[in-house]
């Protein structure tokens, strides 16, 4: 029968007319006539009335039939159905929001807008007037022992020394005593007080570690020692890492660790820490070194041209003697007898075969430099070879040890004679007990 209306032509007039005039949506003009909502989409479409629901949200927004919440809107019809369910119904937002899958605080900035919505005390006033919410007002202090004592859970004498063996011999907590009688571990603590058995935190943790229940240290070396043992190779999160830091403030390695530990820590920090520079020292790549070496190829006139190629070539071209660095030919001397293998050897090991200035091992020289220690000259005088004069160095610290060398020669002596106790002269020359001994 619906079909036959439709083919007159008088229903689809009456359908444009509540889409149109009175911006009416689908589903509510299917409710109206008793229909599909897909049908009265396929006529509206025929006739070149449909619209896409953006243009459709587009309409309603400028005829004021539409209110945007938050790209989520609601017509009039929902807006005072949210305020009817406030006011009458007596519905709190967190209520009105389930019917509407919004959030409650969508719904409070409507009812704000609308000029409904009231504070938490004057609103709390309202549903206690009507029954609707019941308040603590009768409680006091006076009255409360006898209100709790209805609400008190009781206890067998059984019962109570089930709890008692459960946390003295069995060493559970008030928690999980609290999971087998299906009650707070609160209530099973105000058990055990009146029952006078002690439950505080030292008295716990002492009876827990007599029996071996807990793991416990006492702020002593020892407990420093397991501390540092712990924490060696240990990965600390974030917040553990700073309280520990927070209480190593202040403190030296020596404190901390301990002399011994404390040197060979710090002689392993200074090893890594030289390996780590030359590791990552750019030029010692393969790759990098070609290119250094194709930079460097070639004569000077082609790098620089003539004219600079001839300065340069002057001024390296200099005679010796007026050279900064020069000490009267020193270097060209030869070595004395007594500064053999055997000797070089004695040294090492009294430096125990690290270099005295950078720390690095022999080892460590050997795969950095391609050789291992040398045996330094304090003064700087190849006649003088002897172990108060002497030191080992590796390569690189060799070759920076040539600069300012008054001062290298002071830095060694006072070096020399804090580990070994040898004694010098004041200007740092001549060394005293190696002269007593040839005179």
């Amino acid at each position: 029968m619906v079909n036959k209306k439709y083919k007159e032509g008088l229903m689809k007039q009456e359908i444009i007319k509540m889409y149109l005039e009175d911006f009416l949506g689908t589903k509510e003009i299917a409710n109206k006539i008793g229909t599909n909502k897909s049908l009265i989409y396929r006529i509206l479409k025929k006739e070149g009335v449909a619209m896409g629901a953006s243009r459709r949200k587009k309409l309603l927004f400028q005829k004021k039939k539409l209110i945007p919440y938050n790209k989520r809107f609601f017509t009039d019809k929902q807006t005072n159905d949210m305020v009817k369910l406030y006011k009458n119904d007596y519905l709190n937002p967190p209520e009105i929001c389930k019917k509407f899958n919004v959030s409650p605080q969508l719904i409070v900035k409507i009812l704000k807008e609308k000029g409904v919505h009231q504070k938490s005390g004057e609103r709390k006033k309202l549903l206690h007037k009507i029954g609707k919410l019941k308040t603590n007002k009768g409680i006091t202090k006076e009255n409360y022992p006898k209100l709790a004592s209805k609400f008190k859970k009781e206890f067998s004498d059984k019962q109570t020394e089930k709890i008692i063996n459960l946390y003295n011999i069995k060493f559970l907590s008030s928690m999980e005593i609290g999971k087998f009688f299906n009650c707070s571990g609160r209530t099973i603590l105000r058990i055990l007080k009146e029952k006078r058995i002690n439950t505080t935190l030292s008295n716990r943790r002492k009876n827990l570690f007599k029996n071996g229940k807990l793991t416990f240290y006492k702020r002593t070396n020892l407990h420093k020692e397991n501390m540092s043992n712990m924490l060696s190779g240990r990965i600390v999160s974030g917040r553990t890492g700073k309280l520990i830091s927070n209480k190593l403030k202040g403190r030296t390695w020596e404190e901390v660790y301990g002399d011994e530990k404390a040197k060979l820590m710090k002689e392993e920090l200074s090893r890594v820490t030289i390996i780590r520079n030359l590791e990552d020292n750019p030029a010692k790549r393969p790759d990098v070194k070609k290119k250094i070496a194709l930079a460097n190829s070639g004569s000077y006139e082609s790098k620089h041209g003539k004219e600079k190629a001839e300065e340069i070539k002057k001024k390296i071209s200099k005679p010796l003697e007026k050279n900064p660095n020069w000490r009267g030919g020193i270097s060209f001397e030869p070595y004395t007898p007594e500064f053999n293998k055997q000797f070089k050897l004695a040294i090492k090991q009294r430096d125990g075969f690290m270099c005295l200035k950078c720390g690095i091992r022999e080892e460590d020289a050997k795969t950095l430099f391609k050789r291992g220690l040398t045996t330094h000259h304090i003064d700087y005088i190849k006649e003088n070879t002897f172990k108060e004069n002497c030191c080992a160095l590796c390569l690189r610290c060799n070759s920076e040890v040539n600069k300012n060398r008054e001062s290298w020669t002071k830095f060694f002596q006072s070096l020399l004679n804090k580990r070994y106790n040898y004694q010098y002269s004041e200007s740092g020359e001549v060394v005293i007990e190696f002269l007593k001994e040839k005179i």
